[in-house]
């Protein structure tokens, strides 16, 4: 029984600190009021297909909304009002930084 302690820590311990490559096919969104953009993310060389542990957070939700196409892969994001925010899209325990940019609308 005192060995089954430190097991079950460290095997608790390899769940948390479970690091993942995240990788977008953009470095930077810049979209004009009122339009929208699909981002598509791939976790360690793989399509996106865990969505039990995705997840995003964005600094100003005001300028923008995000959410997941309907075929799980892919972010969608919308411009909502004019400015500049980050978008912090994660994979566990990983975390991936997108800086957006909304404009005016296209004339």
């Amino acid at each position: 029984m005192r060995f089954a302690l430190p097991a079950l820590a460290l095997t608790l311990g390899a769940c948390f600190d479970d690091t993942r490559t995240i990788e977008l096919d953009t470095d930077v969104v810049k979209l004009p009021l009122g339009e929208g953009t699909e981002v598509g993310v791939w976790v360690d060389g793989h399509e996106l297909s865990r969505l039990d542990a995705f997840s995003w957070h964005v600094d100003a939700p005001d300028l923008v909304s995000v959410g997941l196409t309907d075929d799980r892969a892919h972010v969608r994001i919308t411009g909502r009002r004019e400015g500049h925010t980050t978008i912090h899209l994660g994979y566990r325990t990983s975390v991936i930084h997108l800086p957006t940019t909304i404009m005016p609308p296209a004339p």
